[in-house]
């Protein structure tokens, strides 16, 4: 009996790192977007029955494509990761970072009690990555556009909340100044503007 338990314990390990697996961006170690909607639906739900909020980080780097171009895909494989790295660091264990897409990071941060919280973690955030990166002797500051959005008060939904995220970083960017931005409905007036 003590075998069958054993040989199950080891069958549900091998289950639950396939299962890491499959969710792992394999360049960066952090999530991929697989899981990401559920995961954001789940912690928007926690943060409803506690009373907190659940912030969303929508982080793209800037002239990411200029870097790949420039100095080639090793350099830019090496700042996704410096980026991955420096986030992990950043960031509480409750936090969760997904490499978004190809040059695309988004941060959960859970449990969030105050909005003054969210402006202190996203500040960190900035002062963290944005350091100089250097790799086989090349150096290049780190710029990106970081937009924020704030459930349960902006969106009470992951697609919602992702979108506004989303819209925030483009308004980031928008003024070129290696700041965040925080969602506002008056950024819905100049979503035409973005494409």
């Amino acid at each position: 009996m003590a075998s069958f338990y054993k040989m199950s314990e080891v069958v549900f390990d091998k289950h639950q790192q396939l299962q890491d697996k499959a969710h792992t961006d394999e360049l960066t170690g952090v999530k991929n977007r697989l899981g990401l909607h559920q995961e954001i639906d789940n912690a928007i739900d926690n943060a409803k029955r506690e009373g907190t909020n659940l912030a969303l980080c929508f982080l793209d780097l800037d002239g990411f494509k200029q870097v790949n171009d420039e100095m080639g895909h090793d350099y830019g494989d090496e700042l996704l990761k410096t980026v991955a790295t420096r986030l992990r660091h950043t960031l509480r264990s409750s936090d969760v970072i997904y490499r978004y897409g190809g040059d695309e990071f988004i941060v959960l941060l859970k449990g969030v009690r105050t909005i003054g919280n969210v402006h202190r973690v996203v500040e960190s955030i900035l002062s963290n990555v944005a350091n100089l990166f250097v790799y086989k002797g090349r150096e290049l500051p780190v710029k990106f556009s970081l937009g924020v959005a704030v459930a349960p008060d902006d969106a009470a939904e992951s697609d919602k909340l992702i979108e506004y995220a989303d819209i925030a970083m483009y308004e980031s960017k928008r003024e070129m100044k290696q700041q965040a931005k925080f969602f506002c409905v008056d950024m819905l007036k100049k979503v035409g503007d973005k494409y």
